[in-house]
């Protein structure tokens, strides 16, 4: 009980800088792609925090990667790494199906979520 009281209490503290944090989007990035990356972090999180298991973590970041297929987006370069819209939005994916693959494999969960932070530009 006491552990997940200190899990619940940094995942608090964790989210409440989150938000405090004016967040900048990255160069390139769509305001949709950076909003659905952001709940995917927040579940990936919630999983890593032991809030979900793992199958609600898995179903509700199927949602979230549809959402991301479904977007249009600009494919021409705005950042100044030459990257799109549509690059941008595939990085994101990349890190939900990552995710996903890590929570069926064993894998490094946490790692994974930090490469998503990485993208985002969280800090």
């Amino acid at each position: 009980m006491r552990k997940r009281l200190i899990t619940l209490l940094i995942v608090t503290l964790l989210t409440a800088s989150i938000t405090a944090c004016e967040n900048k989007i990255p160069d390139g990035m769509s305001q949709e792609t950076y909003d659905v990356g952001v709940t995917a972090l927040e579940i990936m999180d919630k999983y890593n925090s032991a809030d979900i298991d793992a199958d609600e973590a898995d179903n509700r970041l199927d949602t979230l990667y549809s959402k991301l297929n479904s977007l249009d987006l600009n494919d021409e370069p705005e950042s100044e790494y030459g990257l799109s819209e549509d690059s941008q939005n595939g990085f994101v994916k990349t890190c939900i199906s990552a995710f996903q693959w890590d929570l069926i494999s064993g894998g490094d969960t946490y790692e994974t979520a930090d490469n998503l932070r990485d993208t985002l530009d969280i800090k």
